[in-house]
């Protein structure tokens, strides 16, 4: 997800997915997606772009801003120790 969101993938990968914008400073909105809308649960628990999204916004503002992919996994590995 840290390549997809800062477009170090192929197109057809990133286009899945959108970045939360919007027109109001909130705290906790940076460097976040925007989930799919999805009618069943089916969907919601077998799609990727859902489940990454998910994922991705789950992880702390810190780890997600990193400066570089090798900080990046550096970080998720200490989250994962604790």
């Amino acid at each position: 997800m840290y390549k997809t969101f800062y477009k170090k993938v192929p197109d057809y990968l990133s286009d899945l997915f959108t970045s939360s914008d919007n027109n109001y400073d909130l705290r906790g909105n940076e460097n976040r997606l925007r989930l799919p809308n999805f009618r069943t649960e089916f969907a919601k628990r077998n799609c990727f772009s859902f489940t990454g999204v998910k994922v991705w916004n789950s992880i702390p503002f810190k780890i997600r801003s990193a400066s570089n992919l090798s900080l990046f996994k550096k970080n998720i590995n200490d989250l994962a120790v604790i």
